[in-house]
């Protein structure tokens, strides 16, 4: 799938899509994520029998996001995600830059996939728990041939994402074309792959 399974806990429809979710597989653990939420704020991991929670949650500005249960780890079984940055220099056609490095926070903990915690599993900024390294580091972890794959898939999702993001965030992208003037934009993003090295 290109997306976690996500809901809008603000729309009732969803709200109850989700509640079904979780009762045909209640093992599962979910995120649920404020709109006005950064750094890891406002978030909080659920599963089915956190029913206070979830109750609260429901009609609010939140989302409710799959918890990806089978990250690909980093060296010594650590959970990580990479902030990697994009240079959008038009918008039609889109034309989007990858920067070849960015960030990866690591843990430093061993991660517990049939454990998963809050406070160890959780992050987005450096702390005491979380360890800042380049992404290159992890392209070499894994091999340069995995990590080709794992890029090349990473470029198809980005390309999925900005072909329709225009549309999804501003409407039809003439009437960007339409402001008489044309500026850069930049956008950091978080990605985590799977064991199956699949990026989110």
């Amino acid at each position: 799938p290109r997306n976690l399974e996500t809901y809008n806990l603000h729309k009732v429809e969803e709200s109850a899509a989700w509640r079904q979710a979780m009762r045909n597989q209640p093992e599962r653990h979910w995120l649920v994520k404020t709109c006005s939420g950064g750094a890891s704020r406002g978030i909080t991991l659920v599963s089915s029998a956190d029913e206070d929670v979830i109750a609260a949650s429901i009609g609010t500005w939140s989302v409710a996001q799959e918890y990806l249960h089978h990250p690909l780890l980093s060296a010594g079984g650590r959970k990580f995600h990479m902030r990697l940055y994009l240079h959008v220099s038009r918008w039609e056609p889109v034309g989007v830059m990858l920067y070849d490095d960015g960030l990866v926070f690591r843990s430093r903990h061993v991660h517990d996939g049939a454990r998963p915690s809050q406070q160890r599993d959780i992050f987005s900024s450096v702390s005491a728990d979380v360890e800042p390294l380049s992404v290159q580091t992890v392209w070499a972890e894994i091999g340069s041939e995995r990590a080709a794959l794992a890029q090349q898939r990473l470029r198809k999702l980005l390309a999925d994402v900005f072909g329709s993001a225009v549309r999804e965030s501003f409407g039809e992208p003439g009437r960007l074309a339409a402001r008489g003037f044309d500026c850069y934009d930049m956008f950091g993003l978080d990605v985590m792959f799977d064991t199956d090295l699949r990026p989110y």
